[in-house]
């Protein structure tokens, strides 16, 4: 049978987190954590000792709530995509935490985001009704809007893609039993 307990606890915010994002990058296993103030933090975890060390906190941002958190490992060491409550998308580089993109993405709330690891096609879906993809690339424009559309009636809440390539991609709604699906 498998075991699982507690190792640590660990605190860095003042405020409520509100997402946490995670992956494997040059530099090692990644944790970022976002809060309802609109810090975003950037941890190692040391697998040793079981211990998360701070590497980045980034607090340029606060004001607005991080809502959504994802962790895109193909370029360079690494960055970490968080929404926020103003709409806006930031990309900070992992393991600093230096701004390297900022995308007036949506016009409310983003409520949802997921990327797609193989394509690095970042999804995105927000109080304004509307769901984009944006194309994250290595090399030229780090972040290039791909594709968007309106999802009448609706207020989004989550949006996540089908596969790691991104062919395909769902939302759900607030108050609705339906899972939209939609292809590229």
């Amino acid at each position: 049978s498998y075991m699982c307990s507690r190792v640590g606890k660990f605190r860095n915010h003042v405020a409520p987190i509100t997402d946490l994002a995670s992956s494997n990058t040059k530099t090692g296993k990644v944790l970022a954590s976002g809060d309802s103030s609109g810090i975003v933090t950037i941890w190692s975890l040391e697998e040793e000792e079981g211990t998360l060390v701070q590497k980045a906190k980034i607090e340029d941002w606060s004001g607005f709530p991080v809502t959504t958190l994802c962790i895109w490992n193909k370029y360079k060491e690494g960055i970490v995509a968080a929404g926020f409550g103003s709409g806006h998308i930031r990309l900070f580089s992992i393991p600093d935490g230096r701004l390297v993109c900022e995308v007036a993405a949506h016009n409310g709330w983003i409520t949802g985001m997921d990327l797609a690891s193989q394509s690095g096609l970042l999804l995105s879906c927000a109080e304004d009704g509307y769901v984009r993809v944006w194309q994250l690339a290595t090399k030229g424009p780090l972040a290039e809007h791909w594709f968007s559309r309106p999802v009448e009636d609706c207020v989004m809440t989550g949006a996540k893609f089908m596969d790691p390539r991104g062919s395909a991609f769902c939302v759900c709604a607030y108050d609705s039993q339906d899972i939209q699906v939609f292809a590229m």
